[in-house]
């Protein structure tokens, strides 16, 4: 059964890992020889800021028990917090999609 566990841990773990992203804002520290920016966009247009440093399991894994509401880990340890936009109340959204487009 402690195979089952390990498997899963490291299955958990993947779902916080970033790929692909693109560095976004200035650049503000130096971690493990990487530029640390201050904000980054994945490839599906999502922001994330800069949060702080992973921690990690004795076993060396990143600790995502650790990580907060909305954050992330980008290699080789950087956390980043998704920046979530401001929802549109649905009343509003009805009346924009019912409303005729003006000309400009």
């Amino acid at each position: 059964m402690p195979g089952f566990i390990a498997a899963k841990q490291t299955q958990i773990v993947d779902y916080f890992i970033l790929r692909d992203v693109t560095p976004n804002g200035r650049t503000i520290g130096v971690f493990s020889g990487i530029p640390i920016s201050e904000a980054i966009v994945d490839d599906f247009g999502r922001h994330y800021i800069f949060s702080g440093i992973a921690s990690r399991t004795w076993s060396g894994k990143f600790d995502v028990e650790c990580l907060g509401s909305g954050e992330f880990i980008l290699p080789p340890g950087l956390v980043y917090r998704m920046v979530r936009k401001q929802k549109t109340p649905w009343w509003r959204f009805l009346a924009e999609q019912m409303m005729p487009k003006q000309a400009p």
